[in-house]
């Protein structure tokens, strides 16, 4: 049986509280940047505050730093008694947001000012504040880490050492969902990440392709069980609780990923002697599930962006894997680097993906990338809050 020795994370996921996103005409071209004056952060730790905010912005790829001249958002900040007050200005010198930080860390306040300009002055969520999880191997054995965006703050989730796959973060962070592989007690176990509390929501049939994945609301699971000896999809409730058959044919269906409404599923199916496909099915009905028409071989792994307009996935197959991308409004598709396990961010712009055991994060629109983890680690099924 798994008995895990979960290790209490700190609620580092700061809200957006009452931030009305403003669709900037600088947004609608992508790759285009935004030109964004930060006015230097006055008060007691203005030098740490102001080195910091300038590398969360530029890391987010939507900004270039300018002056403050005609045409670009102006952010202000300074230290008052309550913590560290934060604002940003539209091009046209009103107002879109005045706020306080006070978290009592300073590099979590300004990650979350970060992302506070970026929804503000695109309507994208921003990264900043973003959490990954991971499987990670430390002396051959395998368990669940977290860390935070950019790869700091590397936190051990479960520290038994047992098989475990697919670990799966919910879109605020609270809860993680991941497949137990050892037998007995293996399945799809729940862990409150406040509470530490660790539940098994439903049995393992012994397939490596078993696992649960969270609706975007965090209200419904897309599991894969194969209760029948075949992998189908089913639907639940977060809980495990209330669970249907979505799916019911003779193929293997497997890799669920959530359209952004929660009225969709795009999966992989094998349709054939090492071959697999794309589908997309109604998460109400489960009835004729329509294929992606993508020219590139072998496609699985399919991970669909927040905002609904492009599906990653893996091309390929297990000798010579890709990252590739469907763009649902033109039905184009493209390679972008080689790796897989690749995973949509909040701003559904950067993917992360695994390569030979590192972990690695692009920009979907210009094809910058760097590593997050390096190989030592060896990473594998990445997930990261949205």
């Amino acid at each position: 049986m798994y008995q895990y020795g979960v290790k209490k994370i700190a609620k580092t996921g700061l809200f957006l509280f009452g931030v009305l996103a403003w669709f900037s005409f600088f947004s609608s071209a992508a790759g285009k940047e935004i030109p964004l004056a930060l006015i230097p952060i006055e008060g007691a730790q203005a030098a740490s505050a102001n080195q910091i905010l300038t590398y969360e912005i530029k890391r987010s790829a939507f900004f270039y730093l300018a002056q403050a001249q005609a045409g670009a958002f102006v952010m202000k900040g300074r230290f008052v008694k309550k913590g560290l007050q934060g604002e940003l200005l539209h091009p046209d010198g009103h107002l879109l947001f005045k706020r306080v930080y006070n978290s009592g860390v300073l590099k979590a306040d300004l990650r979350q000012l970060a992302d506070d300009i970026v929804f503000a002055a695109t309507g994208r969520p921003g990264i900043a504040t973003s959490q990954i999880a991971f499987i990670g191997t430390r002396n051959s054995k395998p368990d669940i880490f977290i860390c935070d965006y950019d790869g700091k703050n590397i936190r051990q989730i479960t520290r038994d050492g047992l098989p475990k796959r697919h670990p799966c973060l919910s879109s605020n962070g609270r809860l993680l969902f991941f497949t137990g592989m050892a037998r007995p007690g293996g399945g799809i176990y729940k862990i409150d990440l406040s509470t530490d509390q660790t539940k098994r929501i439903a049995p393992s049939h012994g397939i490596p392709s078993e696992r649960a994945v969270i609706s975007p609301d965090g209200k419904q699971l897309a599991m894969v069980l194969s209760e029948n000896g075949n992998s189908d999809l089913y639907i639940s409730r977060s809980s495990g609780k209330s669970r249907r058959r979505l799916t019911d044919s003779s193929i293997a269906e497997f890799q669920p990923s959530w359209s952004a409404d929660g009225k969709s599923l795009v999966y992989t199916a094998v349709t054939g002697p090492g071959k697999t496909q794309l589908f997309i099915v109604s998460t109400k009905s489960g009835k004729h599930p329509t294929a992606l028409a993508i020219n590139l071989p072998t496609p699985a792994q399919a991970n669909w962006s927040p905002d609904g307009q492009r599906i990653a996935f893996v091309s390929g197959g297990s000798n010579n894997p890709s990252i590739a991308i469907h763009d649902l409004r033109d039905r184009s598709s493209q390679i972008l680097t080689q790796g897989q396990s690749p995973v949509w961010g909040a701003d559904s712009r950067h993917l992360i993906y695994t390569n030979k055991g590192a972990l690695y994060r692009i920009d979907a629109n210009t094809g910058e990338k760097g590593q997050i983890l390096s190989s030592s680690a060896q990473v594998y099924d990445p997930s990261w809050t949205r």
